[in-house]
C-alpha cells in the first residue's frame, strides 16, 4: 500500500492536527486473498461488530473455495482502518468478469440469504453518505479495478442498527426475506408467532410421526452423523426438484462441497458453521 502526504508547512510555522476520531477511518485495503484478509476479518468477527451468520469467514471461505473459483469469483475485500490500524469495517466482495467490465458483488451467491459488511458499531452508527462515498472513491482508484458494484439481497438492518449502505440510492429487492429473533420464551413464544390454527395443525402432523417406530428429533455433532444426514438430504432435494421439473441447484460444480466442509467445521463455541437438525424414524 502507497500512502501519499502533500507537504503545506511554511517557513518553521508548525499547526498541531486535529485529534482524529475513534471512528474515523484512515486508510483502505483491498485484498485479493482471503488469507490475507483473514486476520482483520477475525478481529472484527470477535468484537461487537454489526455483521450477519452469512459473512462469517469460514461461512465464506468454505463458499469460495468450493464454488467462488469455479466460478470465476476472485475475492475483493474491501477493509478500513483506523488510525491505530484496527480494522473498522469490511465488506466481503469478489470480482467476476461480466463482458468488459468487472462487477463486484458479495461473496456467497445465492447461498446467502442475507449480504451484509462487517461493520464496527460505532463505524456503523456514525458514518454518513458522504464517509462512505468518500470509501468508494477510494477504491475505485486502487487496483485491482472494480468497474461496477452490484449489491443485492441487503437487510436494511440488522440487530437493531441500521445498514450503512441505506444511506446511498437504492431500491426494494424483488423476493422479500422474513427475519425472526427466536427468544427462550418456550411455550409462549410459539403462541406469540403461530396462530392457534398452525399450532393445530402442527400438533396433528406430531401426533402421525411419534406413531413412527423410532421417531425422534436429531442433531448431527459428529462427522459421521453429519456426513450420513448431508447425503440423505442431497438425496431427497435430488429427488423432489426432478419431480417439480426444476433444475438441482446441489448438483452445481461445488455446491455440495461446499456444504459437508461448512458443516464439518467448528465455530470457536462449538457449533458448526452449518447445523443439521433432522427428524428421524426407523
Amino acid at each position: 500500500m502507497n500512502v501519499a502526504v502533500r507537504d503545506q508547512s511554511a517557513g518553521n510555522e508548525t499547526t498541531a492536527a486535529p485529534p482524529r476520531r475513534a471512528s474515523e477511518i484512515v486508510a483502505v485495503e483491498i485484498f485479493d486473498r482471503l488469507a490475507a484478509a483473514e486476520p482483520f476479518w477475525r478481529r472484527l468477527e470477535a468484537g461487537p461488530a454489526l455483521a450477519s451468520a452469512y459473512q462469517r469467514f469460514d461461512f465464506l471461505s468454505a463458499w469460495q473455495q468450493h464454488v467462488g473459483e469455479r466460478s470465476g469469483v476472485t475475492p475483493y475485500i474491501v477493509t478500513g482502518f483506523d488510525a491505530a490500524g484496527e480494522p473498522v469495517l469490511l465488506w466481503p466482495f469478489g470480482r467476476t468478469q461480466v463482458g468488459p467490465l468487472q462487477v463486484a458483488q458479495f461473496l456467497g451467491s445465492k447461498h446467502a440469504n442475507f449480504n451484509l459488511g462487517l461493520w464496527r458499531h460505532d463505524v456503523a452508527e456514525a458514518i454518513t453518505a458522504r464517509g462512505i462515498r468518500d470509501i468508494l472513491d477510494r477504491v475505485a482508484r486502487s487496483a485491482p479495478r472494480a468497474d461496477l458494484l452490484a449489491l443485492f439481497s441487503q437487510p436494511f438492518g440488522w440487530n437493531g442498527i441500521a445498514n450503512p449502505f441505506v444511506l446511498l440510492p437504492h431500491q426494494n429487492s424483488v423476493d422479500h426475506s422474513m427475519r425472526l429473533t427466536i427468544d427462550r420464551g418456550g411455550e409462549e413464544m410459539t403462541k406469540r408467532i403461530l396462530s392457534s390454527t398452525m399450532r393445530s395443525r402442527l400438533r396433528g402432523k406430531l401426533r402421525k410421526l411419534q406413531a413412527l417406530p423410532g421417531f425422534r428429533y436429531f442433531r448431527a455433532t459428529t462427522p459421521s452423523d453429519i456426513d450420513r444426514l448431508l447425503d440423505a438430504f442431497l438425496t431427497v432435494k435430488s429427488v423432489h426438484m426432478a419431480q417439480q421439473g426444476l433444475t438441482n441447484v446441489f448438483a452445481a460444480p461445488g455446491v455440495a462441497e461446499f456444504f459437508r466442509s461448512a458443516c464439518h467445521c467448528r465455530l470457536p463455541d462449538g457449533r458448526h458453521v452449518i447445523d443439521i437438525h433432522a427428524l428421524e424414524a426407523d
